[in-house]
């Protein structure tokens, strides 16, 4: 979104403008001396959005250039195995959220490990805390309820992985 500082759109398209297969957009003819706001309102997918407005003012026979930057999202992997085989756990259910409480992803913030042991969530903010906390153990196995904690990097996979002890009998 791209205005002059008192609201009025710049350029076409009621002052929307879409960045080209380049990343640019630009925009002539706007009169020198004018003070225009940029406001990204969609990032890329894959990419956090940035809607810090920037302000620039408009100088005559120059191309004034804003930058906006985009980091790249990242993701979580969380492998479930057998404490004493290592051997990967099925159907182990873990609750996601970030450090203030909002759950990840999809909506109630529960995943469960596919065959592989695993869960891969994608999207997520970089440079955030995720608390990740086991809800349901796979029969046969002990409960490890204690949180653990992940920070998210930028266009990387942090990995987390979480063993669970195998229940002993009695005869």
């Amino acid at each position: 979104s791209i205005t002059t500082s008192d609201g009025t759109a710049v350029g076409g398209n009621n002052g929307r403008h879409t960045t080209d297969s380049s990343g640019s957009i630009v925009i002539p003819n706007i009169e020198p001396e004018t003070t225009v706001i940029i406001k990204e309102t969609k990032a890329k997918a894959g990419y956090v959005l940035d809607d810090t407005p920037q302000q620039a003012v408009i100088k005559s026979n120059e191309v004034v250039t804003v930058e906006v930057l985009n980091n790249p999202l990242g993701s979580l992997q969380i492998i479930k195995k057998d404490s004493s085989t290592r051997e990967p756990l099925e159907g182990v259910q873990f609750m996601v959220t970030y450090s203030d409480g909002r759950v990840v992803g999809n909506g109630t913030g529960l995943y469960t490990t596919d065959a592989a042991g695993s869960i891969m969530i994608t999207n997520l903010e970089p440079e955030a805390t995720v608390i990740i906390k086991e809800t349901r153990a796979k029969d046969g196995y002990l409960l490890d309820d204690t949180p653990q904690q992940a920070v998210i990097k930028s266009n990387e996979v942090t990995t987390i992985e979480v063993l669970n002890k195998p229940l002993g009998g009695l005869r």
